[in-house]
C-alpha cells in the first residue's frame, strides 16, 4: 500500500482503539505511580505484579468448540457483504482448529468460497486443497468438488485476474554495488532538522524506482493479526496459515513460518496472547529486535551481554554494510548502533515514558515463558534485557510505517518524511519500494511523506506525530517564500492534463499506460511546483502508484498460489 494514512483509518479512529487497550489505561497509572529508576527490572516486575490489568492478560489454546463458534461468526459477516471481517473470522477459526479436524477443513473451504466469489481461482484452489488435506467432510465434498472443477475450468477459459507481474514496479535504475536493492548514487548524511538523511548525488526522474528492500521482520498488532502475514506483514489473507501451536500468529508461507520460529517466536509462543493483549502497534518491535538478536547470538546473552559493554554509540548507517554478503548478525549491531534523536522536550517526555512502560510490560510477559525466564535468570540479565528492550521501543517510533503493521527495513528507514515530498513510500507484501514523486536534482534531501502532504494542509501549522515536521510546507518562517516559488501554468498544461486524465479514466487503458500518462507529464512540468494545479497531478500520481500497487499485490499472491499448485501436481 502507499504510505499516506494508517490503513484507511483516521487519527481519530486510531486514537480510539489505543484508549481501549491495556497499554493506554497502564500508562496513567505507570506515569504516576510506576518505577522512577532504569536500574533495576525487579521494581518494574513488582509494580505489574500488583496491577489487575497485567495480571487479567488471557491464556488462549486451540479448541475445535471454539473453532466453529468464530467461523459461524465469519459466515454472518459474509452474509452481510462485510468480506474483510468475514475473512478474519475465518483465519481466526483456522488458527483455533486442531490440525486435521473437520473445523479446520470447513474454515479453508470457506475461504475458497471467498476467493471464488472474488475470481480469485488460484488462491480458491489452494483453500480447497487444504481442505481436503484436513479431512474436509464427505457430506460436503460434492459442493466443494463443484468449485474445484469450475476454478479450473474457468483458469484453462483464461479468467485468471494476472500472473504476470508490472516491470514498472521493480527496481529500474543502476544500483548500488555493495545494496543490490537501493539506487546507485544516493548517500546518507546528517542534515541540520532531520539527523540522517538520504541524499541524491545525481538527478532522478519521475518513476524511477530507487528502493526495492526486503524487510528483516515486522510488526503485526492484535488488530491485524488474521489479515497479515507474523513475519513480514504481508496482506495475506486469502490463505494465511497458522503456528501450529497457538492461536495468535499466522503466516503467508511455511517459509515466513519457520523463520519466524527460528529467530523470534519460540520465544513468543508460549505466551503470545499475552504479549498481544499488552501490545499496541509498532511498539512490540521493541521485545522483536531483542529476541532476534539474542537468537543471532545462538541464544548466548552472556556474550551479548559483553558486545553492549563495549557498544559506544556512533549513530549507525545502513548503507556501510555490504549486502552482496549479507550477515544479520551485523546488520543488527548497526541498528543497535542508531541514536535517538528527541524532537522536543515534549517528545522526549513523552516517548521516554511510553518507552519505559512498553518495553517493561513486554518482558514482564516474556519473562512468564520458561524458555525466556531459562535464559533471562539473574536480576542482572533481568535488568540488561529490560534496558535493550526500552530502547527499541525508542527506535520504533522512527521505524515504524504504519499503526497496526509495520516492516522493518533498515535502509528505508533512513529516509525522512517531509509534507513536501519527492518519492513515495509503498509497502509491497514484504517489501518497502520508494518511488520518485517529482524530479530530484543532485545534492536534494530524498524524503516520503508519513502522513500528510502539503496540498491537504490549510497552512503552515506543524505536522505531529511522534515527532515535529521541520519541513518548508510546516515552517511559518519559510512557507510563504517557497510557496512563492510555484509558477502559473502554461495553456499547454491544462490541454496536456485534460488528455493524461482522460487516460485515467480510460477502463480499456491497462495500469502501465495510465502511470505512464501521469509521470511524463509531472516530468515536463515540474517547473511549476509548488503551484496548486501540479499539487493536483502530484495527487493523481500517488493515487495511479496505489492502484498499480494493489494490483501488482494481488498479482503476486497469484503467481504464489499458482507456482504452489504446480509444485503438487508434480
Amino acid at each position: 500500500m502507499v504510505i499516506m494514512g494508517p490503513q484507511g483509518l483516521t487519527a481519530a479512529q486510531v486514537g480510539a482503539i489505543w484508549e481501549e487497550r491495556p497499554l493506554s489505561l497502564l500508562n496513567l497509572d505507570f506515569v504516576l505511580g510506576g518505577p522512577r529508576s532504569d536500574d533495576d527490572y525487579d521494581a518494574f516486575d513488582a509494580f505489574f505484579s500488583d496491577h489487575l490489568l497485567a495480571e487479567r492478560a488471557p491464556s488462549l489454546a486451540k479448541g475445535n468448540k471454539a473453532a466453529d463458534r468464530i467461523r459461524v461468526e465469519g459466515n454472518r459477516f459474509y452474509v452481510r457483504g462485510d468480506y474483510h471481517a468475514a475473512m478474519g473470522k475465518y483465519n481466526e477459526s483456522i488458527c483455533y482448529a486442531a490440525p486435521g479436524s473437520e473445523q479446520m477443513a470447513i474454515a479453508c473451504a470457506n475461504r475458497s468460497a471467498f476467493n471464488y466469489e472474488h475470481n480469485e481461482f488460484e488462491q480458491a484452489l489452494v483453500n480447497i486443497r487444504l481442505a481436503k488435506k484436513h479431512n474436509y467432510p464427505e457430506r460436503l465434498m460434492p459442493k466443494l468438488l463443484n468449485r474445484e472443477l469450475s476454478c479450473k475450468q474457468k483458469l484453462a477459459a483464461g479468467e485468471s485476474k494476472g500472473l504476470i507481474p508490472c516491470p514498472l514496479m521493480y527496481i529500474n535504475v543502476e544500483t548500488n554495488p555493495k545494496i543490490p536493492f537501493l539506487a546507485k548514487g544516493i548517500h546518507m548524511e546528517v542534515l541540520p532538522d532531520f539527523d540522517r538523511s538520504m541524499v541524491a548525488d545525481r538527478d532522478f526522474r519521475t518513476g524511477d524506482v530507487i528502493l526495492d528492500e526486503k524487510c528483516i521482520l515486522a510488526v503485526v498488532d492484535a488488530e491485524r493479526r488474521y489479515h497479515r502475514c507474523g513475519h513480514c506483514s504481508t496482506e495475506g489473507f486469502y490463505s494465511l496459515i497458522p503456528c501450529p501451536h497457538c492461536v495468535s500468529v499466522m503466516y503467508c508461507s511455511e517459509k515466513c513460518l519457520e523463520w519466524d520460529w527460528k529467530y523470534v517466536h519460540r520465544f513468543e509462543c508460549a505466551v503470545s496472547d499475552k504479549l498481544q493483549y499488552i501490545s499496541y502497534g509498532h511498539v512490540a518491535m521493541g521485545s522483536k529486535l531483542f529476541l532476534y538478536g539474542l537468537s543471532l547470538f545462538n541464544d548466548d546473552l552472556d556474550e551479548m551481554m559483553r558486545y553492549f559493554e563495549t557498544l559506544e554509540k556512533s549513530g549507525g548507517n545502513a548503507l556501510d554494510l555490504d549486502y552482496t554478503e549479507y550477515d544479520p548478525l551485523e546488520e543488527w549491531k548497526d541498528l543497535c548502533n542508531v541514536k535517538v534523536v528527541e524532537p522536543g522536550i515534549v517528545f522526549a517526555y513523552r516517548n521516554e515514558n511510553f518507552a519505559r512502560l512498553a518495553g517493561s510490560a513486554h518482558c514482564y510477559m516474556l519473562l512468564k515463558n520458561p524458555a525466556v525466564a531459562a535464559i533471562v535468570n539473574t536480576p542482572a540479565k533481568r535488568t540488561f534485557m529490560y534496558q535493550r528492550v526500552r530502547d527499541f521501543v525508542r527506535l520504533a517510533n522512527f521505524y515504524k510505517w504504519e499503526s497496526f503493521s509495520s516492516p522493518l527495513c533498515p535502509v528505508a528507514s533512513l529516509f525522512n518524511h517531509s509534507c513536501d515530498a519527492n518519492a513515495v513510500a509503498t509497502i509491497h507484501s514484504d517489501k518497502i519500494r520508494i518511488v520518485v514523486l517529482r524530479p530530484i536534482r543532485a545534492g536534494e534531501q530524498i524524503c516520503v511523506s508519513y502522513g500528510p502532504s502539503w496540498w491537504d494542509k490549510p497552512d503552515p501549522t506543524p505536522y505531529r506525530a511522534h515527532f515535529e515536521c521541520k519541513c518548508v510546507a510546516c515552517d511559518p518562517e519559510k512557507y510563504d517564500e517557497w510557496r512563492a516559488e510555484g509558477r502559473e501554468p502554461p495553456a499547454s498544461f491544462f490541454k496536456n492534463a485534460e488528455t493524461a486524465i482522460a487516460v485515467l479514466g480510460d477502463e480499456l487503458a491497462n495500469n502501465a499506460a495510465k502511470y505512464n500518462a501521469i509521470t511524463q507529464l509531472i516530468e515536463k512540468y515540474a517547473y511549476l511546483h509548488p503551484q496548486k494545479n501540479f499539487a493536483a497531478l502530484l495527487y493523481k500520481h500517488q493515487e495511479s502508484l496505489r492502484t498499480l500497487i494493489d494490483d501488482e499485490d494481488g498479482t503476486y499472491h497469484r503467481t504464489i498460489a499458482h507456482a504452489k499448485l504446480e509444485e503438487e501436481d508434480e
